[in-house]
This record gives C-alpha cells, structure tokens and sequence, in this order.
C-alpha cells in the first residue's frame, strides 16, 4: 500500500524517468503512481487522497473482521445514509 510521486513534470527538458517507467516501478512494488507539478498545481492532490482511501479501506476492511456480521449492519446502515 502507497504511492510513487514523480514531481516537477513541468520541467519536460530535465526528466530522469519517464512515466512508463515510473509507472512499471510502481505497479512492480504493489503501489499507485502518479505524477505531479507543484509549480503549476497539476495533480496534487491526487496522491493523497489515495493513500486517504487506501487507508480508509484497510481500517474498515480491519474493522469488519473485528465485528463479523455487526459490520454488514453497519455498512448497510452506512449505505442508507448515503443515498
């Protein structure tokens, strides 16, 4: 579970890895990859809210195991709300 970062894309002329290959390094250690520029604003938010997500799914993956079929009347219950 995380992310790899390739940040400044905004500096096309001084890229060290390409995205395909920071795409295949990421996917082959099991992780998201994304790519970022903070100088122009573009995707930052983006990795973050992935981990934010990740994380959120192995706590509640986590909390179902802990309260068996309580956990399905929760999440129902959560659904509900939603809609």
């Amino acid at each position: 579970m995380g992310v790899v970062v390739a940040n400044k894309i905004d500096l096309d002329n001084r890229i060290a890895v390409g995205p395909q290959d920071g795409f295949a390094f990421a996917k082959s250690i099991g992780f998201e990859f994304f790519e970022v520029s903070t100088l122009q604003g573009k995707n930052i938010e983006d990795p973050f809210k992935c981990l934010a997500d990740m994380f959120h799914q192995r706590y509640m993956e986590r909390v179902g195991q802990l309260l068996g079929w309580w956990w399905l009347i929760y999440e129902w219950i959560d659904i509900y709300r939603s809609s």
